[in-house]
């Protein structure tokens, strides 16, 4: 097969969820011998891991000082979106909506299918994002729903949420994220323990700011955090405040995916306070690391079994502390569950799964 992947950020240029279910899907796919042309803004790379690189746009600053989406980003890259070359089918990731009408545009013009991979759902949290504006990202949203001919969503969650506007179950295939076992497998846990480690971007939705809070009640309790954004300034004057700087580290951002995966495999438990996920990449990571995971009531529970391979918690500071009291001293108990669940989840299973959806429609 000949694929088309659109998504305007790549990894390990770009370090995030989506960008490396693209990278590792396509590099896989490449492998089996189907041919990957990858659209995105320009990251100076004509060819990754035997993915073609398409470059659509100069690559622009991502998010504003408030960590939020540009929209002048989105509009350009949209705007310059133009698939020419013969493939047999596009899949396009939906966030940021904009460049999926184009890639609809060029799949017709094309004749072939277009798929739209989907992450998170927002509806309603578009107003908590962009105040009485929200309702302009909602409506584009579900318009951007009845744009392709399937959607594949990464959660059971986000699925639900589709046929809660109206998307047909027909046109619904849910393929989690993945994991590569085998590499992590290899990987020694960082000379630098830790309780608690975080993985993930410093945005308002992941809400670090009540880990920061938790930690601070618990006695000896060790946290490194990973990851940047706008949060981050805020997150590292908060713990000076409360005192605890001394036990939590911020280690920012980690270029190499094997630094990370050391610094989880050397931590007690992953704490993902997040309240807006589909299914995050980085809890099968932390299965794959024999490390359970902390996650809020409603939001992973498809994936996190509470007292199994993690445990949920609802999103207030004394619930968090207790519950990740309980997570530190019950280590390493749930380890052996955790890497079974991981076996579920790796990508050379998912890209079956993927490529048996692209096979579907052809």
């Amino acid at each position: 097969m000949k694929i088309a992947v659109v998504n305007d950020t790549v990894h390990p240029f770009f370090n995030g969820g989506a960008q490396k279910r693209v990278y590792e899907i396509s590099r896989r796919l490449v492998q089996r011998g189907h041919e990957v042309r990858w659209y995105s803004m320009d990251y100076g790379v004509k060819e990754l891991e035997g993915i073609q690189m398409h470059p659509v746009s100069p690559s622009y600053n991502l998010y504003t000082n408030e960590g939020k989406r540009r929209i002048r980003q989105a509009l350009l890259f949209a705007a310059k979106l133009n698939i020419r070359e013969k493939v047999d089918i596009i899949d396009c990731m939906s966030f940021p909506y904009l460049h999926c009408l184009p890639a609809l545009i060029s799949a017709r013009r094309l004749g072939v299918p277009l798929v739209i991979t989907w992450f998170e759902f927002w509806g309603d949290y578009w107003y908590q994002y962009m105040g009485k504006s929200g309702w302009i990202g909602k409506q584009i949203e579900k318009m951007v729903t009845r744009l392709p001919q399937l959607i594949i969503s990464d959660s059971e969650k986000v699925k639900g949420q589709l046929l809660d506007v109206g998307v047909a179950s027909s046109r619904i295939r849910v393929v989690p994220d993945g994991v590569d076992n085998a590499l992590i497998a290899g990987i020694e846990p960082s000379e630098d323990e830790y309780d608690v480690v975080y993985v993930g971007r410093m945005l308002a939705h992941k809400n670090v700011e009540v880990l920061i809070h938790a930690l601070a009640g618990l006695d000896g309790v060790t946290a490194a955090i990973i990851g940047q954004g706008e949060s981050l300034a805020r997150c590292v004057r908060l713990s000076g405040e409360l005192g605890i700087d001394g036990r939590v580290k911020f280690l920012g951002h980690v270029a190499s995916d094997e630094e990370v995966y050391a610094t989880i495999k050397s931590s007690k438990v992953l704490v993902l306070p997040s309240t807006q996920e589909g299914h995050p990449l980085v809890i099968p990571e932390a299965y794959a690391c024999g490390v359970p995971v902390i996650a809020i009531e409603g939001v992973c529970d498809e994936f996190v079994t509470h007292g199994w391979n993690g445990y949920l918690t609802p999103l207030d500071v004394k619930s968090m502390r207790r519950t990740i009291d309980r997570a530190v001293h019950q280590y390493p108990a749930l380890g052996s569950p955790c890497l079974g669940e991981a076996k579920k989840y790796d990508w050379e299973k998912i890209t079956d799964m993927v490529e048996s959806v692209y096979r579907g429609l052809m």
